[in-house]
């Protein structure tokens, strides 16, 4: 997948915080996920529609992939708690497709054990 592409099929669909003008490398943990799933042939289906991972799926997501996130300790608003605050796109994402099955927490740990 085309990395224009993936920015605009998923940070700018689910994520808040994208600002298209910037010209900094995104490197948020959700995307580099979804990237990496992409790279290696998985096929991701970006819906019109998310379903929310709820509370147990969430806190899965925060802990096996937010706490790797170079944004988690000073940058993420979600992950400090901050009052209406949204996760990142890739989260968003990865966190529909884990409570649908279409994604499992060895998938997700699999591509960061790669970046690593």
């Amino acid at each position: 997948m085309e990395e224009r592409s993936l920015q605009e099929r998923l940070c700018l669909k689910f994520c808040r915080y994208y600002k298209p003008s910037k010209d900094e490398s995104l490197a948020c943990m959700g995307y580099r996920v979804i990237e990496g799933l992409s790279e290696r042939g998985r096929k991701i289906s970006f819906p019109a529609d998310v379903e929310d991972p709820g509370d147990s799926g969430r806190n899965l997501l925060l802990r096996c992939m937010c706490r790797r996130c170079p944004f988690y300790e000073d940058g993420c608003d979600f992950v400090q708690g901050t009052p209406d605050a949204s996760p990142c796109g890739g989260f968003v994402l990865i966190g529909h497709m884990f409570k649908t099955r279409a994604l499992s927490v060895d998938d997700i740990e699999d591509i960061i054990e790669l970046m690593e």
